[in-house]
């Protein structure tokens, strides 16, 4: 037996001929809004709610799964068999219905697994997407923290680790940069080589701590005299040398030379400590002394152990040997 003589051989439970209960079954359609007539389809239920969509917005999939079980609850209702499915319509016609409507309810649970499909492939998307975008952003971490490892080791390797001046190698870089320029435009520059006198003595008797303190006040204070735009630069111990752009004549590179050593040479609280050191400073002028990076800081350390030899503050490169322009005798050791 096929599904169709099934269904229209299928006794109705608890349905009532017009001829048992004709008053009763005209009394609940005529309530319900609906048709006494023999050949009637059929009374529905209360219309479905079909869910709000607003402009440029997509359906919740939330009210799809509601709207589904919806109809299908709907399309099952038609076809039941009671008082208000197909009571009223003859039996070849509600055969006939019955098959188009559960064509219908398996057409619908077939788009529903469509869409479930749909869904879940979405959200397989989604996670592939959030996948590669988290391995993008490792990766980007990743080379940026490489970028930095470089940025540090490239620091580490032109800067004096106690102070944090530029080391000797980027001193001689800075002065062929000043080289290059002075070639497309000439301009004076100078380099100002110093030396700490007493210093040992003070590593002696205080510590070595005592000493890399001292070290790096003293480094604050030539980075306070010079300009912005001018570097200081910790070359080995207790050296120091800086480079100092577009300058004048020597007075004014003596004037510069004196505020370093003053700046220098006042006292230090080291620990509760006062400690006092004076500097020896020897000055090379480009490119009346050298047009050498290596040269110029040569002649400038040469013109320091000038000004120690002789007591003074500072002195200029001289190729006799002797001390030009030698400032003011510098205090005692």
């Amino acid at each position: 037996m096929n599904l169709r003589t099934a269904v229209r051989a299928a006794p109705v439970p608890g349905k009532l001929s017009r001829a048992e209960a004709p008053d009763a079954e005209v009394r609940e359609r005529r309530d319900a809004g609906g048709t006494t007539d023999a050949g009637a389809l059929l009374v529905l239920p209360a219309p479905l709610r079909l869910p709000v969509q607003k402009a440029g917005e997509s359906i919740a999939a939330g009210d799809w799964d509601d709207l589904f079980n919806a109809v299908q609850e709907r399309l099952t209702h038609i076809v039941s068999d009671h008082r208000y499915g197909l009571a009223g319509v003859s039996a070849q016609g509600a055969v006939q219905i019955r098959d188009w409507v559960l064509e219908c309810v398996a057409a619908l649970r077939l788009l529903q697994g469509t869409v479930a499909t749909e869904r879940a492939r979405g959200e397989g998307l989604e996670t592939a997407v959030f996948e590669a975008q988290t391995s993008l952003a490792q990766v980007r971490a990743a080379l940026l923290g490489t970028q930095q490892e470089e940025r540090r080791a490239r620091y580490d390797a032109s800067h004096d680790a106690l102070t944090q001046l530029p080391n000797r190698v980027l001193l001689l870089e800075r002065i062929t940069r000043h080289l290059t320029e002075i070639a497309a435009s000439p301009r004076r520059f100078a380099v100002l080589f110093l030396d700490l006198d007493g210093f040992k003595r003070i590593n002696d008797e205080h510590g070595h701590s005592a000493g890399d303190a001292l070290l790096c006040i003293v480094a604050a204070r030539l980075r306070r005299v010079v300009r912005v735009r001018d570097v200081v630069s910790r070359v080995g111990g207790d050296e120091f040398a800086c480079v100092v752009g577009g300058v004048g004549d020597q007075a004014q590179l003596a004037m510069l030379a004196d505020k370093m050593a003053q700046a220098i040479s006042a006292p230090c609280d080291v620990g509760g400590i006062t400690l006092v050191v004076h500097a020896s400073i020897g000055i090379a002028t480009c490119p009346a002394d050298g047009c050498s990076a290596d040269l110029l800081l040569a002649h400038a350390d040469r013109a320091m152990y000038m000004a120690k030899r002789q007591g003074s503050r500072h002195a200029f490169f001289s190729c006799d040997g002797s001390v030009a322009k030698a400032a003011q005798q510098a205090p005692p050791a």
